[in-house]
């Protein structure tokens, strides 16, 4: 249950349900909701019912994982119908989500995607289930094969008038990684903390007067677990005399709809250290603009937190003094004696029952071949003001800036009483509904959120449509060594050869050999589409040629590939721990190709012998053991490091300093070589604003790496035991201090409002002064829009430079200089697109094409309706259908015969024509998903195949209205009684890359009555664009198109006459079932294949059987042609093959809404 809105007296609730899979809900629950008093309601709950079986992953039910290994991350190829959400749940300790299913390619009926599963601590079991269904696909083990790294013991060190620092927990680990946090922050990446090969040892600030009983650091392998924190007896140092702090004033700046200053007065006895709420702001002692800690002004800049889970009803302000004394203000109350309410934060917020319209104008967009643009149009009672902003959340693939991730601003039109915000959607997403955030607070809406209230509903929902999905990057379908040895022991040209494919085209990335074993060993090569040796940018190869030499210690390393595609998709398969999304392993084809991916190994061997003489420091010269922090923020150092092998080059030395907040910053020092293996560097750092204000900073020094490989870092610890400098004293006093420009809004040549960042830019009462130079060369006072100590707004003047310096001037103190380089407007990558084949008009004639029920194309007869046929010489008529429920084949009935139209079999051919493998296609499960313009079932079945087996899904729609379908680069019209077959193959394992599949599909005639006559015909060219079987006077009649969608590219295919019953010129038949078989041939792909032939009825106005024969029975007859225009019935084929892949993702999938589902035997 969590708050909407919380601005009046009547707050606003949303109730979240989310049933367990295992749970079966059969009938209305009971719900109490506390509050002031109680009452009770019951909510009724449809039963949980299970789906077709159309997800596939194809691991042993005994897959044992190593949480050491990144590359054998649990996934999968999986082929999941709309509609069927996907969730790992972990069977220990309470239950709950552990994992979604991502989609990656594919359409809305066939997806190819991964599981996004995260890393225990403990050895496991997971149940993979589907959310909607209740369905239970997969239970399989997790096992640690390594156990979380030690957490070893510490000590407590402490030293007059300074805070205490814990030494911490030397332990060994065959890892370079350490996986640890401190107060949630993780630790900064190697070298830090490692003080040799094997040992890992640093030191953290501890306030003395800490009255918690617990040190903030834990051991993680995923962010999704962490060990306990460690926990300790009481700190030995006395508390300083201390008292409750308090507010004095308490207000808000807005500076727009999402961003504000809170003004705040406080006093404290003992020092003000932070304020924190309960959304996750805190506000720190450094916002400090007059005064002191003890008695101070702070104006701190914060921004709307995004929350849709657990948003805070009430607001309650912590206020702590430095030791951790605190006093809580609750909104909604006093916060002193005759003082105003604490009012909740200002953000933009809106009522969601007093929502008066809302509607995405254009719906349905189609984002097939491009990006594609609507608008959002809403009201809101008593709402006029603010700039709302609603974020798309398609998966963050590249976040470079606030435009890459999808955020929209929009304004309010007074003419049309309406919010509006404009709104971009990149090409190529899931057909279907969007996912998206509508800012708010304190929480923001949901398309599920907004679509439960009544006046809203289905308007809620932004809805694409694209015939194919593309949000993977970059995938390798083969790699080799083509020349040079796998060891390297001396100097060797290495080449390697690669290719890589794309539906919408690689464009760069960059190819990599790393090492665990080795951190410091690091090769980065830049590739480039404009750099392969053949092929387009749909499949191009490429060739990298490196010169590798013989390094000083024996190491294994890896290649990995980081590749962007046009749309700006990433595959990546470097390894990452941090909490960013995890990217597709371009190298996912070849996963179970162990030659291929021993090609991706560089073994480097040197049979030398190392001198592992650690190296030494000889001198630290520190002028000043005192840094304002508040001030110039310069640390002044240096120091001399003796190696006892050659130095090693490229890998420069680190300095680290330390915070009590657990923060951290880290400095590259210049040096000079003095000869003899002796090193001496330089630290000149200026230091972020207020750090290590609270209680000083810590010095650390790692990364002292020789030629052998020899690594040595310098502990807090071990300086101080050395009786050398490791701790800065600061100073904060802002009385003194000049402003600090930190950073500014972009900024185009067409000038417009800038908005500066920084620290004591300026005061809500007083002026601030702000001077513009443009280019170095014109000087000049821009005009204030407004001013606080956090951010200064100003306007500057159109111009053609490539950038400006901008400074401020408060109460007579100049801030830094800062530049401001001018944004160019970058125009989107076009994403390529197949080049068509020219093809000449042929103006090819038509055979016997009516002119007054159509018109000839280049030998096609296009008709105009209700005509139809081959020749337009037929008219579409009503007919009623049936679905069988144990096989997709429809039957149409309301004449003197039935006729069915089936999928029967799926082969695998070779290029000699031979049958590899054959399957005939039996138990299928229904699923019906009957919407209100059509009728919609959806067959699915498995075939036995190897290694993994395949799914078909065949879906059948039979049209009651006029409808218009898209097919790639076509827009099809369905007309009223038509009927649309879809069938999806998945993870289908080809047997050669030269094989093709056949998908067969059959249409009979089974007369209720003998006395009647029938034809058969067919296309007499090779390409088979029809056939058709007629009874008397009505036939039943298809077409194929000879364009398939191959891996997202439209692509000419060819159909086979499988039986040879057919006759030429229409000639009676006096057989009483009539049988066609079709096959569509395939070539082979890679991921999705889609076709598109049609099928109906019709009403012919002449008839090859004598006038005696005919009567009221009637056979069927068939055309299966490729036809562009007038379409009557379109199946679409969509094939998809992918071979198992382990890499993890996470990403936000929209659960398909109202579909009706029925299993049966």
């Amino acid at each position: 249950m969590r708050p909407v809105h919380v601005l009046t007296n009547n707050p606003v609730f949303q109730l979240d349900l989310a049933p367990y899979p295992t749970s079966d809900i059969v009938a209305p629950v009971s719900i109490v909701i506390i509050g002031g008093g109680s009452q009770s309601i019951t909510i009724p709950f449809s039963p949980t019912t299970a789906a077709a079986p159309s997800v596939q992953i194809p691991f042993p039910d005994k897959t044992v994982l190593s949480i050491r290994d990144k590359a054998a991350t649990i996934g999968s190829t999986v082929l999941v119908q709309g509609g069927d959400q996907i969730r790992i749940f972990i069977n220990y300790g309470p239950r709950r989500y552990l994992s979604r299913f991502v989609p990656l390619l594919g359409t809305e009926s066939s997806i190819f995607g991964m599981l996004s599963i995260p890393y225990p601590n403990y050895n496991s079991t997971y149940s993979v289930y589907s959310q909607n269904s209740n369905r239970l696909y997969k239970t399989f083990n997790y096992v640690v094969s390594d156990a979380p790294p030690s957490l070893g013991s510490f000590d407590i060190l402490s030293k007059n008038d300074l805070p205490l620092f814990a030494n911490w927990a030397t332990y060994s680990y065959t890892s370079y990684i350490p996986n640890l946090k401190f107060s949630k922050k993780p630790l900064p990446d190697y070298p830090f903390g490692f003080i040799s090969q094997t040992k890992f040892s640093f030191q953290m600030l501890f306030p003395p007067y800490k009255s918690s009983n617990s040190i903030p650091i834990s051991a993680f392998h995923d962010l999704a677990f962490e060990s306990q924190e460690i926990n300790f007896g009481s700190w030995p140092t006395p508390m300083p005399t201390s008292g409750m702090p308090f507010i004095k004033s308490l207000g808000f700046t807005m500076i727009d709809s999402y961003t504000a200053i809170v003004n705040l007065e406080i006093e404290s006895v003992a020092g003000y250290y932070k304020t924190t709420l309960q959304n996750g702001i805190v506000l720190n002692n450094t916002d400090l603009v007059e005064g002191d800690f003890y008695n101070g002004r702070y104006e701190s800049l914060i921004r709307m937190p995004v929350i849709t889970e657990n948003p805070i009803a009430t607001e309650t302000y912590t206020v702590y003094d430095i030791t951790l004394q605190a006093s809580h203000y609750l909104q909604g109350t006093p916060y002193a004696v005759n003082q105003p309410l604490v009012l909740p934060l200002p953000f933009f917020s809106m009522n969601p029952f007093d929502i008066d319209s809302f509607e995405f104008r254009p719906n349905n967009i189609d984002v097939t071949n491009g990006p594609a643009n609507t608008t959002l149009y809403f009201s809101c009672k008593g709402v006029k003001d603010g700039n709302p902003k609603i974020q798309i959340l398609q998966r963050n693939y590249y976040a470079k800036s606030e435009a890459d991730l999808n955020i929209f601003e929009g304004h309010y039109d007074p003419v049309q009483s309406l919010f509006v915000i404009p709104i971009t959607l990149r090409q190529s997403l899931f057909s279907g509904p969007v996912e998206y955030l509508l800012w708010n607070y304190p929480a923001s809406f949901t398309p599920s959120s907004l679509a439960s209230l009544p006046n809203i509903n289905q308007n809620a929902y932004l809805k694409v449509i694209s015939t194919y999905a593309d949000l993977m990057g970059p995938i390798v379908s083969d790699f080799r060594r083509t020349s040079g040895p796998a060891v390297i022991t001396e100097q060797v040209l290495v080449n390697w050869t690669f290719t890589i494919n794309d539906q919408s085209g690689f464009k760069n990335g960059f190819f990599y050999i790393t090492s665990d074993e080795n951190p410091n060993y690091l090769v980065r090569w830049p590739l480039f589409y404009e750099s392969r040796i053949s092929g387009d940018q749909f499949q191009s190869t490429h060739r990298v040629s490196l010169m590798l030499s013989r390094q000083s210690t024996k190491f294994k390393a890896k290649i990995s590939l980081e590749l962007y595609d046009y749309l700006g998709n990433l595959a990546t398969s470097l390894p990452s721990w941090t909490n960013d999304d995890i990217y597709i392993n371009p190298f996912v084809s070849l996963l179970n190709s162990p030659t291929q991916m021993n090609d991706l190994i560089v073994q480097y061997d040197n049979p030398e012998v190392a001198n592992a003489t650690q190296a030494v420091i000889r001198q630290f010269y520190m002028p000043a053991m005192n840094v304002d922090v508040s001030g110039n923020r310069f640390a002044n150092f240096s120091f001399e490091i003796q190696y006892f092998n050659p130095i090693m080059t490229g890998y420069p030395l680190k300095v680290y300093f330390t915070t009590i907040e657990g923060d951290f910053y880290v400095s590259t020092p210049s040096y000079v070589q003095m000869g003899n293996n002796l090193n001496r560097y330089f630290v000149n750092e200026q230091l972020p604003y207020g750090f290590g204000a609270n209680g000083g900073i810590l010095i650390s020094i790692y990364g002292a790496i020789d030629s052998m490989q020899v690594i040595t870092g310098f502990s807090s610890k071990a300086l101080k035991d050395m009786s050398l400098p490791y701790f800065l004293t600061t100073t904060f006093n802002v009385s003194t201090a000049s402003p600090i420009i930190e950073s500014t809004s972009p900024m185009t040549t067409s000038g417009g409002l800038l908005t500066i960042y920084g620290r004591l830019l300026g005061s809500l009462t007083d002026n601030t002064t702000a001077f513009v130079s443009l280019g170095g060369v014109q000087n000049s006072t821009a005009k204030l829009v407004s001013s606080s100590s956090r951010v200064v707004i100003i306007e500057v003047e159109p111009n053609s430079g490539a950038y400006l310096i901008v400074q401020l001037k408060y109460k007579n103190k100049l801030s830094n200089s800062f530049y401001v380089w001018f944004k160019g407007i970058v125009p989107p990558d076009i994403v390529p697109t197949p080049t068509p084949t020219p093809t000449t008009p042929s103006n090819k004639p038509c055979s016997d094409c009516s002119s007054t029920n159509g018109r000839c194309e280049d030998g096609v007869c296009i008709c105009t309706p209700p005509y139809s046929g081959y020749n337009c010489r037929s008219q579409i008529i009503n007919t009623t259908t049936t679905h069988d429920p144990s096989n997709p084949t429809t039957v149409t009935t309301g004449f003197d015969f039935t006729a069915g139209v089936s999928v029967v079999e799926l082969r695998e051919i070779d290029t000699n024509g031979a049958i590899v493998e054959r399957y005939n296609l039996t138990s299928w499960i229904l699923t019906n998903r009957t919407e209100s313009s059509y009728q919609a079932y959806r067959y699915s079945t498995t075939i036995d195949s190897k290694p993994v087996n395949a799914t078909i899904q065949t879906d059948v729609y039979y049209y009651s209205e006029r409808s218009q379908v898209k097919f790639g680069s076509k827009n099809l019209t369905m007309d009223p009684f038509t009927l649309k077959y879809t069938i999806t193959v998945a993870t289908y394992p080809f047997k050669d890359r030269l094989n093709y599949l056949q998908v067969i599909l059959s249409a009979n005639i089974n007369p209720t009555n003998s006395d009647s006559c029938s034809s058969q015909e067919a296309d007499p060219s090779q390409e088979l664009t029809w056939i058709k079987l007629r009874v008397n006077d009505k036939s039943l009649y298809g077409r194929f198109i000879d364009t398939a969608i191959i891996d997202g590219i439209e692509t000419k295919v060819r159909n086979t006459l499988l039986n040879a019953n057919a006759t030429d010129g229409g000639a009676e038949s006096a057989d009483h079932t009539n049988v066609y078989f079709v096959g569509i041939n395939i070539p082979n792909f890679q991921t999705v294949a889609m076709l598109d032939p049609d099928f109906s009825v019709l009403l012919d106005d002449n008839s090859v059987c004598k006038s005696t024969g005919l009567t009221t029975l009637q056979k069927i007859g068939i055309i299966i042609g490729s036809v562009l225009g007038f379409i009557i019935l379109a199946t679409i084929l969509v094939f998809i093959i992918k071979r198992k892949y382990g890499y993890k993702i996470k990403m936000m999938m929209e659960e398909r809404k109202n579909q009706k589902s029925v299993e049966l035997d």
